[in-house]
Parts: structure tokens; C-alpha cells; sequence
């Protein structure tokens, strides 16, 4: 522990400092925090997620996941760095972005079509990098902007590489995910594919598009409900979104997986054919 002389004190986690009462996001497994990191001065993210999460005897199963996730990079994937294991959490550091997609939204609600589509593109492209890895809780706090506006995905592959470390333990699928995005295999609990995260990313852009999300309800049954009883995407009757846009997202929101596009026919699709 190292104290400061405004009292402020930091905790240090093998070569990063960060402080625990400063965070700046908050996620479905933990708190993100700014690090830094001592020898070099740079800065970097860190989430810190209660070890409760996951028990003891796959822990060491979690840590060999996300080492691998280190040798992975992708423009559009938010880069691991380091993860450390205390008593208490496991710290896993990471690139540190600008800001997410949800406090963007927050200063400026406005975004037109053309940049929905570019943040589409680059979603598309993190994915397809990533071969048939799920993320499983695509939303806006999950996708992070640079400075320069770059898209990165962050929490790529955590759902998954936690819920395969806590594969001992019976888990409701709604605790994956927030429910608004969530495909309506995972909300129905049935068996779901890698395309769970094309509905997740479509809910996304609709409401990117629309201010407001494609289906809601009271609850996660409810809203499993509402999505049954009416299974096609409908759009507001007056928009200027293209049609093509509009055919992107009737395919990305089908109701069954088996009719649902692939990420490579996201990319491919003509409203995603800009310069």
C-alpha cells in the first residue's frame, strides 16, 4: 500500500497501482479501474473481479484462458496485458481506452447513420478475428472508443472463459448478459451458437440508430415473451435509415439462429460496403 499526500491510497498489484475507490466502469463480473503501471509510468485499465465468482479448483483453468487471450490481437479487440490473482480478486489489465460506447451516448446521444455503420464494421471484424469465441454480453459499456474513434470490443471471451471455469456450478444463462441484448435462445435457456452475439450486436445498432431498444418487457421472461410473440424486428414509420441498413438488422434480429447471418455475411452486406 503507498499513501499519498492527499490521503488518497493506492493498491498495488505486482507492477500496477490503481485506486480502489476511483472506478471508472462497472461491468458484469467487476469494477474497471486506471492503473498504472510503476516501471514504465503508462496507463493502463484494470478489472477487478471477486475470486467468489470462480471456484477455487478451476481457477487455474481461468488463468491459462486468459493467457492465451494475451496472444491475441486484433485492431478492434481491447488487448489483455497482465492478470494477477490475490486472495480476494483477480485483476485482469488491459489496454486503457477513452471511453465506452455508453458514456459516449451519455454527452451526445446523436450519431447518424454512417458512423452506426462504421462502429458495425469494426464490431463485424473483431468477431470475425475471433473465429467461433462468444462474448455473450455485447452493450454499450462493452464497446470502447480511442482517442481517434477506433472501435474495440472489451470482454471479449470473459463470459465464456468464466462460465468454462465455473463449469462445476449450476448458472442461469440470464446472469450472462444484460438482458436487453440478449439473444432469445439464452433468455428462453435453450442450446445457442456463436450467433448469439449477431442479435446482441443488432439490438445494439437498432438502438444506436433509433434511441431505443428493438423489444423491451418486464423482466427477462417478459421480454423473452415479447420477442416470441412478435418475432420481427418492426422500425419507427418515419426514419431516413436506409433500407439496406434496414435489411442488415432484419437479418442480424431473426428470431432463429438457423436464420440468422453469419459475421462474414455482416461484413459482406451491401450496407456495410462504404470507403
Amino acid at each position: 500500500m503507498e499513501q499519498l499526500e492527499e490521503s488518497i491510497i493506492l493498491r498495488q498489484i505486482g507492477d500496477f497501482t490503481f485506486n480502489p475507490d476511483k472506478p471508472i466502469g462497472f461491468g458484469s463480473y467487476g469494477n474497471v479501474y486506471i492503473a498504472t503501471h510503476v516501471p514504465t509510468g503508462k496507463k493502463y485499465a484494470v478489472k477487478a473481479i471477486p475470486s467468489c465468482r470462480i471456484p477455487p479448483e478451476q481457477s487455474e483453468q481461468l488463468l491459462r484462458e486468459i493467457n492465451i487471450q494475451k496472444k491475441i490481437e486484433n485492431e478492434h479487440v481491447l488487448r489483455f496485458i497482465d492478470v494477477k490473482r490475490t486472495k480476494t480478486n483477480f485483476y485482469i489489465f488491459t489496454d486503457l481506452c477513452e471511453k465506452d460506447l455508453a458514456k459516449r451516448l451519455k454527452e451526445d446521444p446523436a450519431l447518424t447513420e454512417e458512423e452506426v455503420l462504421h462502429i458495425a464494421r469494426q464490431i463485424a471484424e473483431a468477431f470475425i478475428s475471433m473465429g467461433n469465441l462468444m462474448h455473450r454480453d455485447i452493450k454499450p459499456a462493452n464497446v470502447l472508443l480511442t482517442k481517434g474513434g477506433k472501435v474495440k470490443v472489451a470482454d471479449f471471451g470473459l463470459a465464456k472463459m468464466i462460465d468454462q471455469a465455473q463449469k462445476e456450478v449450476t448458472l442461469q444463462h440470464t446472469i450472462l448478459g444484460t438482458p436487453l441484448y440478449m439473444s432469445p435462445q439464452i433468455l428462453e435457456g435453450e442450446s445457442y451458437s456463436a450467433k448469439c452475439d449477431i442479435f446482441s450486436t443488432g439490438c445494439l445498432l437498432y438502438e444506436l440508430l433509433f434511441k431505443k431498444n428493438p423489444w423491451t418487457g418486464p423482466g427477462w421472461m417478459g421480454l423473452a415473451r415479447n420477442i416470441r410473440a412478435k418475432p420481427e424486428v418492426e422500425f419507427p414509420k418515419e426514419t431516413s435509415v436506409k433500407d439496406s441498413t434496414k435489411d442488415l438488422l432484419r437479418k442480424m434480429l431473426k428470431y432463429q439462429e438457423s436464420e440468422r447471418i453469419f459475421w462474414e455475411d455482416v461484413l459482406k452486406h451491401p450496407a456495410l460496403q462504404f470507403h
